[in-house]
C-alpha cells in the first residue's frame, strides 16, 4: 500500500511541477492513521448494550479513545474530538471503517510545522443501536476534502487544525 500512495503523491506533485516533499510521506501517513483511528475508536466490548451499562465495563473503551487519537491529534482539536467519541460510545451504534484513498493536494512544509489540502476516501459501516452487529451493516463511502495543520511533535506529525467538508458529490 505504502508504495502506491508513494507513486500517487508523486504522480500529485509531478502534475503540480515539483517533487513532494521529504516529509510528505509521513504526513501522509498520519492523515491515513488519523482517519482510520476515528472510523475505529467507537468499537465497544462485548455485553455492552448501550446507555447505562456499567462504568466499569464502559471505562476501558472510553480510556481507548484518548489514547488513541492522542496518536494523531494534540490540543484543542484532540479534547474535541475525544469528547465527540465519547459521546458517540455512550449513545448510539457503533462504527469501523478504513481509508480507501488518500490524495495530498498540496504540501507546505516549514520546519516542525506543515499544511496540508488532501482529500481523503473512507468507508465505514455504522450500527444503528448497540445491538446491531456493525459488521453486517451496509458499507458507506465519503469524499472529504481536508485543510490541515500538522505540527511535529516528539518526532510525529500530529494534526492540530482540521478544516473538512464533502467534497462536491461525495457525502451523504
Amino acid at each position: 500500500m505504502a508504495p502506491l500512495v508513494a507513486a500517487t503523491m508523486a504522480i500529485v506533485f509531478t502534475a503540480c511541477g515539483g517533487k513532494p516533499p521529504p516529509e510528505a510521506s509521513a504526513l501522509a501517513d498520519a492523515i491515513r492513521g488519523a482517519q482510520t483511528a476515528e472510523l475505529n475508536v467507537e468499537v465497544v466490548p462485548a455485553g455492552y448494550h448501550g446507555p447505562g451499562a456499567s462504568a466499569e465495563l464502559i471505562q476501558p473503551a472510553l480510556d481507548h479513545v484518548q489514547t488513541e487519537l492522542a496518536k494523531y491529534y494534540v490540543g484543542s482539536l484532540l479534547a474535541r474530538k475525544v469528547t465527540q467519541h465519547q459521546d458517540a460510545i455512550r449513545g448510539a451504534g457503533g462504527r469501523i471503517g478504513g481509508v480507501r484513498a488518500l490524495d495530498l493536494k498540496d504540501v507546505q512544509v516549514s520546519g516542525a510545522t506543515a499544511k496540508v489540502r488532501a482529500e481523503v476516501t473512507v468507508w465505514f459501516k455504522t450500527a444503528q443501536v448497540w445491538d446491531q452487529s456493525v459488521t453486517s451493516r451496509p458499507e458507506a463511502t465519503n469524499i472529504i476534502d481536508l485543510d490541515l495543520q500538522l505540527i511535529k511533535q516528539g518526532g510525529s506529525w500530529k494534526i492540530d487544525r482540521e478544516d473538512s467538508q464533502f467534497a462536491p458529490g461525495g457525502g451523504p
